[in-house]
C-alpha cells in the first residue's frame, strides 16, 4: 500500500516512471511474460483527521 500526500503527487509519481529505464525494463518484463493478469488501484481517504486535530486540547 502506498500513500500520497494528493492525487497529483500520485500522477507525478506515476509520471516518473515512463522515464526510468529500469521501470521501462520490468514493464517490459511483465507484459512479455504475462505474470500479471490484472491490477486494481483503489484511492482512500483517512477517517480521521491530521493528528494535531484528533487529540482534545
Amino acid at each position: 500500500m502506498f500513500s500520497f500526500e494528493s492525487l497529483a503527487a500520485y500522477e507525478r509519481y506515476r509520471a516518473r516512471f515512463g522515464d526510468d529505464p529500469e521501470f521501462v525494463a520490468a514493464d517490459a518484463i511483465r507484459d512479455e511474460s504475462g505474470c500479471v493478469v490484472r491490477y486494481e488501484r483503489t484511492f482512500m481517504r483517512p477517517l480521521l483527521p491530521d493528528d494535531d486535530l484528533a487529540v482534545p486540547r
